[in-house]
């Protein structure tokens, strides 16, 4: 069975903790932190799609940029690194289905962390 990107459910308090730590704020700050990023992603990964399936790779790659700042800022790495292989594709105009690949990774990602943080 899959268990996951990040880790099972019950880590989830351990990878805040550790994090926010890491960041040093308090855990509550790091939580309406994330939230926040996931109501923004939702958005951002509307319009990464969108210009994914048109090949748009200029809009591909800003849109791709802001969320690998805005994972790694979060050190929530299997966001973080998948969005910079699709940064790292877009700015060098090449590869489509490799972006492609990575933001499937991307969005199986985002949706465990959406699931386990709004949960």
């Amino acid at each position: 069975m899959d268990e996951g990107i990040f880790s099972p459910r019950s880590d989830w308090e351990s990878l805040i903790k550790e994090n926010s730590r890491t960041l040093h704020i308090a855990p509550e700050v790091y939580l309406k932190i994330l939230s926040s990023s996931i109501n923004q992603g939702e958005k951002d990964i509307k319009e990464l799609e969108s210009a994914i399936g048109s090949e748009n790779f200029s809009l591909i790659q800003p849109l791709a940029h802001r969320l690998k700042g805005v994972y790694g800022n979060l050190r929530l790495e299997a966001l973080y690194k998948t969005a910079e292989a699709i940064d790292s594709f877009a700015k060098e105009h090449r590869d489509i289905e490799r972006i492609r690949e990575q933001f499937v990774l991307f969005k199986k990602a985002f949706e465990e962390l959406r699931m386990n943080v709004v949960a």
